[in-house]
């Protein structure tokens, strides 16, 4: 529920609830060694629960249980594909000081994770601080950042992390367009870590795309040295490192994450979408398999305002560390 705006000022409450009809599986809170775990509880929640004054277009301030997403939500994300979102108790502040300029910062000392507040890591609380900075091209996006994560009940994900992003297309002939997207990071620990360490993160891709179509090839290198590796806590997982969700953390020894995604529309009487992404995993050095992923999605409207989707995600292991693995899934989104 949100109220109409008065002299700058919006509110917002919204709840969350999840219910399982079925519940032949360990959801992480109820030890169930025999099932397959599925992080998603039955939880009734109170989700968000802010308040926005927005004086003018130059800026904006929020304070109180909000969603997070900083650019493409690696770093910093809502969790968006498990039944319960992640969300964070936190003053977040934008500004644009100048035409094309961007300017976010976020301090959060609650995160209410997508485990549920029962999980022993449900919650997570601390001092976080964001900065995140961008500036706006003809051709394209230019951000800065920093995130520093000083987290009481998971001390080895304390780190800092300062990096640079870059995003940009350019019409090509005939409808097309190049995309490239570059990224470098670097993580170190910070507050109560309980080792000292340094490690990059590189993202390198590019592609091509249409009205209808696009189809990128995709470089993600994480960082390890056999301790510790470049680690993404409080991003959003699932769109980047394989749709069966197998690979979450990052292995002591890194990882190397090359693939290669598209999509492709359709008028088959209404819109249709298929979506694909073949992933093969690596350490970081690239000397060792950890396997091959296949993922497919295909998602319609059937009505006004709902949406069907299908979708797999088979993951074909290559060691001991990561079993084999198989995900379906059918959704239906009704938005009004």
């Amino acid at each position: 529920m949100q109220t109409p705006t008065y002299a700058g000022l919006t509110g917002l409450i919204e709840a969350e609830g999840v219910g399982v009809l079925i519940d032949n599986y360990a959801d992480g809170v109820r030890p169930r060694p025999r099932y397959a775990t599925i992080p998603d509880a039955e939880i009734l929640e109170l989700n968000r629960a802010q308040v926005t004054w927005a004086p003018g277009p130059a800026g904006e301030a929020t304070i109180g249980r909000q969603r997070l997403a900083f650019d493409n939500q690696r770093f910093i994300g809502a969790v968006g594909w498990r039944q319960n979102e992640q969300t964070f108790d936190a003053v977040k502040l934008l500004a644009r000081p100048v035409a094309g300029v961007t300017v976010n910062y976020g301090y959060a000392w609650r995160v209410n994770r997508s485990f549920g507040r029962d999980h022993p890591q449900g919650v997570w609380r601390g001092d976080i601080h964001m900065l995140n900075a961008e500036k706006a091209w003809k051709t394209g996006k230019l951000t800065g950042y920093a995130y520093l994560l000083d987290i009481d009940e998971a001390p080895a994900q304390s780190s800092a992390t300062v990096g640079v992003r870059l995003v940009g297309s350019r019409p090509m002939a005939s409808g097309y367009s190049a995309t490239w997207e570059l990224e470098y990071a670097r993580q170190s620990d910070w507050g109560n870590a309980p080792a000292d360490y340094s490690l990059d993160y590189i993202l390198a891709s590019v592609g091509m795309k249409t009205q209808t179509s696009n189809l990128d090839l995709v470089l993600e290198r994480f960082e390890g040295n056999g301790r510790q590796a470049f680690q993404t806590p409080l991003g959003t997982t699932h769109g980047f490192q394989g749709w069966s969700d197998v690979i979450g953390a990052t292995p002591a020894d890194g990882l190397s994450d090359l693939y290669l995604r598209g999509s492709k529309r359709f008028d088959l009487g209404r819109p249709v979408k298929l979506t694909g992404e073949v992933h093969e995993f690596r350490d970081d050095s690239g000397d060792d398999e950890f396997g091959r992923e296949l993922d497919l999605s295909l998602g319609a409207p059937i009505a006004k305002g709902t949406n069907v989707e299908v979708g797999l995600g088979y993951f074909d292991s290559a060691t001991p560390v990561y079993p084999d693995a198989t995900r379906t899934w059918l959704s239906l989104e009704y938005r009004y």
